[in-house]
């Protein structure tokens, strides 16, 4: 009973711990960052400041560069003490975590640090924005690099000593290289020792410095470290590592490099409400991946504010990220009920509703209301549209996008090709289909281009045989030979009439084609279509003619002749 006990109180208290109020916080709000902060006002302002300062300066210097419109979401605390509640590893004195949404970068508020934790994280977070999947050894030795950033009046500089890296290096036996490029011991800190030196080496010194970027791209594309290192710079591992002893024997100075503007970055500070400041751990509780307690957190608020559009979001986000794809169907679709102005959730609702059968076509809409350069909703409207019997409504969201990803352009020009076509619009259809062509990336897709470029080329035509009555493809636009048959296989060729071959009772031209001599017979010439002949009627002359120019349709599987085109 008293063990029963004990895990009731400890239970209460961890809620407690969760639920209480946080201290007063302040938002400073920058072009490339939001800075939460439950320190002074000044500390989250320069912050923001500092860290546009840092963004600046290694997309210039470095070459990294964000992904666009999204901004980086810092969160410094004001004590140690709160920092560590929300970390996962008690080694860390600041991480980065990525969702879907959103980067973080938490820590607790700089101090004498200055940016040195802030830039390491937020070298990770544009890797990881920007999609470069580079090994942890290198990820981790550029992180440590940008966090050697120093801004003064003239200049800037970047590299130089890491003294707790370079003591560890003089206290312990180096790891072997071929073990640091092979990411084994990364708990260990002589791991991130020597991967900071090692890369220290490879950007800053003479004879590495200037291949840099072509090693990252290497590596960036799936090449091994020791393979990349032997192509790009034409040695083997034991010479990296020689030069590198060499290197921290003798020091290497910061590398000076031009100022970077300090003064420059606008950032707006406010503070937050106590409600907002719940929402933003909330926030951060999910993006660590802790989902019953975000989600605990998120439902306290909701019954606070139950109309708030934002809260019931995270709420459907965190249901389908524990597997609950109705509640979070239902949550969505109340945050868009509720007017939120997230244009991102809006097209993730409409992908989930599409999914399971729920009309989608509002939230697209308002989607594309929200944002509209959304090319991914415009798309998946327009192909909604097309499939609805729109095709006007899907021909205008197509050509609305503002650009077609390579991955889709056969699908695009498909859908383009296939709108035309429901209006008629055969001439464009055409051309759509022939670019889908170009863009198929299998068989089976440039066969469906040819078979739409086939129908755009083509028409539908009512062909009698008797009393049947059945509908047949034609070339769009040409004239219809009336006395065609079923079963014909029509064929159409030019040539040179020779003779025309009189018995009892039948009749047979006989025409010099580029394929040789072609012998038609004529067994009732008042079911022959005469075109461009001189007069009413047209007679068919016995013997030899004047090799004059025709034209001859005929039915393939019985060599008679239908229409005879006088040239």
């Amino acid at each position: 009973m008293r063990a029963i006990r004990l895990c009731a109180i400890l239970a209460w208290v961890g809620s407690v711990s969760y639920a209480r109020e946080p201290a007063t916080w302040t938002a400073a709000r920058a072009q490339h960052f939001e800075v939460y902060s439950d320190a002074a006002p000044e500390t989250a302002r320069s912050l923001a400041a500092g860290l546009e300062r840092l963004h600046e300066f290694i997309v210039r210097q470095i070459g990294l560069t964000p992904a666009p419109d999204r901004r980086v979401r810092v969160i410094a605390f004001a004590s140690a003490g709160e920092y560590a509640r929300y970390r996962g590893n008690p080694a860390a004195g600041a991480y980065f975590v990525g969702t879907g949404d959103r980067d973080y970068i938490v820590l607790p508020a700089p101090a004498g640090t200055g940016l040195r934790f802030a830039a390491h994280e937020y070298a990770h977070v544009l890797m990881h924005s920007g999609a470069w999947k580079l090994p942890c050894w290198i990820a981790e030795g550029v992180s440590d690099v940008v966090s050697t950033v120093q801004f003064r009046d003239r200049e800037s500089r970047i590299g130089g000593d890491l003294t707790e890296r370079s003591a560890a290096l003089k206290a312990a036996r180096w790891m072997p290289l071929e073990e640091i490029f092979a990411c084994k011991s990364v708990s260990d800190s002589l791991f991130y020792a020597e991967s900071w030196a090692v890369t220290d080496l490879l950007m800053f010194s003479p004879p590495y410095g200037a291949r840099f970027p072509a090693l990252l791209a290497a590596l960036a594309s799936g090449v091994g470290s020791e393979r990349a290192l032997r192509e790009v710079y034409g040695v083997p591992v034991a010479v990296v590592e020689r030069d590198l002893r060499a290197r921290l024997a003798r020091g290497a100075p910061a590398v000076p490099l031009p100022p970077v503007p300090g003064a420059a970055a606008e950032v707006h500070v406010a503070g937050l409400t106590t409600f907002e400041a719940r929402a933003l751990l909330a926030d951060l509780r999910f993006a660590n991946g802790e989902l019953e307690v975000a989600e605990s957190l998120y439902g306290e608020l909701a019954r606070e504010r139950p109309s708030d559009p934002e809260i019931h979001a995270a709420l459907g986000t965190v249901a389908l990220r524990r597997g609950n794809i109705a509640g979070a169907a239902a949550a969505w679709k109340l945050a868009i009920d509720l007017g939120i102005t997230d244009a991102a959730l809006c097209y993730r609702y409409a992908v989930l509703a599409d999914e399971r059968g729920l009309p989608a076509r509002a939230a697209l809409e308002r989607a594309i209301a929200l944002r509209a350069d959304f090319d991914d909703a415009r798309f998946k409207l327009a192909l909604m549209e097309k499939n609805g019997g729109h095709p006007e409504a899907a021909i205008a969201q197509l050509r609305a996008m503002r650009e077609v990803a390579p991955a889709r352009a056969f699908t695009w020009w498909s859908a383009l090709a296939d709108a035309l076509l429901s209006l008629d619009r055969r001439v464009e259809a055409k051309q759509a289909a022939v670019e889908a062509r170009t863009h198929a990336g299998s068989s089976e897709e440039r066969d469906h281009a040819g078979q739409l470029e086939w129908l755009a080329a083509t028409e539908l035509a009512i062909e009698v045989d008797g009393g049947n009555v059945r509908a047949v493809r034609v070339p769009a636009g040409a004239a219809r030979n009336p006395f065609i048959a079923a079963g014909d296989r029509p064929r159409r060729v030019e040539g040179a009439l020779r003779e025309v071959k009189c018995g009892d009772g039948t009749i047979r031209l006989v025409v010099d084609t580029a394929d040789g001599r072609l012998s038609l017979d004529v067994p009732n010439p008042s079911r022959v279509e005469i075109r461009n002949g001189a007069a009413a009627a047209f007679e068919f002359t016995c013997g030899l003619q004047e090799a004059r120019k025709v034209v001859v349709e005929y039915a393939a599987t019985s060599l008679v002749l239908r229409g005879l085109e006088l040239r």
